[in-house]
């Protein structure tokens, strides 16, 4: 499952970077809620022997979250900063620099830094809007407005990691649930969803995949994919999956299965709406995640790439913003999607070797843990 981790983030790049992969993959929105099950999945399968105590769980998730992205963060203010100081051009600062307490209220900007340092609430900032006239206040559709809380995270991108980091929270608790409750519980957010597209009118960012709530299904079909593979077998792993060929085979048939998603959720029988396509294509493709692990685990590179999807999905923002704004000085801007993904990938290849990989030694260590 690691070359899907991989894979995914990518399918984020080419959202963001516009001309990044020339093939059609999924879109962004639908490679993060793949992202959701894949979690749900690793989640139930860790909690079903890796760890004696729910604290060492939560310690250890913090730790392999936070520790990334506070490197993360500091890099890219420290590099945005920079190149402010030399350059007059303040990458992803640039909505702190331009004199946000004249757009937008203290309170809102102050609320919106916060998250930065603590991760959780990135996610609640996109329902929020603050200008000097009317003050803090919802908003059902931060696109809409001029005076959004967004821009002030450094990595806007990480909404999806604070939906995770609640998830983490609770999952031990739904781990402990009957299957049945589980199934209970997913009927229940695929209800509140389509209802809320039906009669409420949400069928529109951020609604179609940023609201916890809704993203619960994913999180519970992951789950509920291991407890199935997890009755079959044991969850054994057939030996001849281990070998080059059959691994790039399967790497192949990631990619090829990506295509036709994006062609089945472009195709014209996706009425009633683009959100219902959406939501059921990701919805359905839970035992296919599933296969796919059963089929690739035990092949040792796949684990080291995707250890590389979170940083790439923590940097590729930043990368973005450079390349654009170094575009047509060095460079067609035509180009700044190309370099801003493939500086991604090997930032992050740079950052696996020479610190999360030792990082994750030493996690596994502290915690007793073994290799997933």
């Amino acid at each position: 499952m690691g070359f899907l981790r991989f894979y995914l983030a990518l399918c984020v790049v080419q959202a963001h970077a516009g001309n990044f992969i020339p093939w059609p993959v999924p879109r962004g929105r639908h490679a993060v809620e793949l992202f959701f099950i894949v979690s749900g999945f690793y989640m139930a399968m860790v909690l079903s022997g890796r760890y004696r105590r729910t604290a060492d769980f939560y310690r250890s998730r913090w730790l392999r979250i936070a520790v990334p992205y506070y490197w993360h963060l500091a890099a890219i203010v420290g590099l945005s900063v920079l190149a402010g100081l030399l350059f007059s051009q303040w990458l992803s600062l640039a909505a702190w620099a331009d004199q946000p307490f004249a757009r937008n209220g203290a309170a809102g900007v102050l609320l919106a830094g916060l998250t930065n340092l603590t991760i959780f609430g990135q996610d609640a900032v996109l329902y929020l809007r603050d200008n000097l006239e009317t003050g803090l206040r919802p908003t059902g559709s931060f696109a809409s407005h001029a005076d959004p809380l967004y821009v002030y995270l450094v990595m806007p991108q990480c909404w999806s990691v604070a939906i995770e980091l609640v998830f983490y929270l609770v999952v031990p608790f739904l781990n402990r649930l009957r299957t049945r409750s589980l199934v209970a519980l997913l009927s229940v957010s695929v209800f509140m969803r389509l209802a809320a597209y039906r009669w409420g009118g949400l069928d529109h960012d951020p609604w179609v995949y940023r609201f916890l709530p809704f993203e619960l299904a994913f999180f519970l079909a992951g789950m509920l994919g291991w407890r199935i593979l997890s009755a079959w077998k044991g969850g054994k792993i057939p030996g001849s999956m281990t070998s080059w060929p059959v691994y790039l085979l399967l790497c192949a048939g990631v990619i090829a299965t990506g295509w036709l998603f994006r062609v089945l959720y472009n195709a014209s029988w996706s009425y009633p709406g683009e959100a219902y396509a959406g939501f059921f294509l990701c919805l359905l493709s839970a035992p296919l995640i599933v296969l796919l692990f059963v089929a690739t685990s035990a092949h040792p590179f796949d684990r080291v790439i995707g250890e590389l999807s979170y940083p790439i999905y923590l940097n590729h923002l930043f990368f973005i913003v450079a390349a654009r704004v170094l575009g047509d000085s060095l460079y067609p801007q035509a180009w700044s999607g190309l370099i801003a993904g493939l500086s991604s990938i090997a930032a992050a290849a740079l950052f696996w070797h020479f610190i999360l990989r030792r990082f994750e030694e030493k996690r596994h260590r502290m915690f007793g843990l073994q290799p997933a």
